[in-house]
Formats: structure tokens, sequence, C-alpha cells
């Protein structure tokens, strides 16, 4: 004859059981996600100059994080500008990766980090230390080929505080509406 304290162990038991059963359903349901959340932005097209003043009126303002950045090519390149002001002196790395065409097809192009020149309102490229040396021009692809192309290139460049520089796209892809890759500022 099973007595009372059996019992109420057995349906203690069950019922632990069941809580358990519930807390590992629920965990692996809902995974946590601890990557950095990524901001979308689309590109004013623009074309290239060096004129602070232009450059400044089509430019996206960014902050340090991660930009799912869409350029939409007309005539087969895109030209756009994102606008990036140091929140304090140190030196930033720029990463382009994740190249991609909506089709599928080969994607490819350059970036450019600008500064003013101090000669008036003239912006000019400024060479970003890379793994291939120092370079002013970051070729990018969405997969590797000749010239430098490469899916990843990371520049660094020392920016005092509240200095601006302008960060200039230009990509392209044969019979594609858009490209799109991954812009990284840290």
């Amino acid at each position: 004859m099973r007595t009372k304290t059996n019992t109420m162990m057995g349906t203690l038991k069950r019922v632990l059981s069941l809580v358990l059963a519930f807390l590992i359903v629920f965990t692996l349901s809902s995974p946590v996600n601890v990557s950095a959340k990524t901001k979308s932005i689309s590109l004013t097209k623009a074309k290239f100059t060096t004129s602070g003043t232009v450059a400044a009126s089509k430019a996206k303002t960014v902050k340090k994080g991660t930009y799912k950045v869409t350029l939409k090519p007309k005539s087969g390149t895109f030209c756009g500008y994102m606008k990036f002001t140091a929140p304090t002196t140190k030196t930033y790395s720029f990463t382009i990766s994740n190249v991609r065409s909506n089709t599928g097809r080969y994607a490819c192009g350059f970036g450019y980090v600008m500064r003013y020149s101090g000669y008036g309102d003239s912006i000019g490229q400024v060479p970003v230390s890379t793994k291939g040396g120092s370079n002013s021009t970051m070729w990018f692809a969405s997969r590797k080929s000749s010239g430098g192309f490469i899916p990843k290139r990371t520049g660094k460049i020392t920016l005092n505080q509240g200095e601006t520089v302008y960060l200039y796209l230009s990509a392209s892809s044969s019979l594609s509406k858009s490209v799109s890759l991954k812009y990284t500022i840290k």
C-alpha cells in the first residue's frame, strides 16, 4: 500500500519534470541574439565631388556601428556619401563586407575616406591603413577577383574628436537593380 508521502513525492516529481521540460522548450524556441543591431540605410545618389558643401548636402549621417547600405545604381554605377563625425580622438576602422547584388551577379566597387584638406571647402581622399599597406582606395567585391577586389576590406585612420570625414562609395553590378553591403565603423 502506498503511503501519503510516496504519493506526494511522485506528484512533485511529475510537476518538476513538466516545469523543466517547459523551460527547455522555451529556451530552445527563443534563442538569445547577441549580435550588434544592424541599421539599414539607402544612400542618395551623388556624383563624385571635392566640395565639402556638396558632399554634406547628399550625405547620410552615420555613427559608430554596423549598417546595411543599399545602393541603387542607375545606368550601372552608383555613388553616394555617408558623413561620420568622430566622438573621441582615436583610430577608427571602416570595414566593407558582404557585398551582394539583388540578382546574385558579381558586384564590385570602391570606397574613399575623405576629409577637409585645409583649402577652403575642399575635401580629398585620405590614405587609410589596410593589410596591404596604406592606400586611399578601398576596393571591394562580392568575391575575390583581380585588381585588388576582395570580399572584405578594412581601413584604419586616426581622427580627432569632432573631426568629420565623408565616406564615399561607388558600386556597380551588371543587370542588377541594387547592390547591398555591410559597412561597420568601430
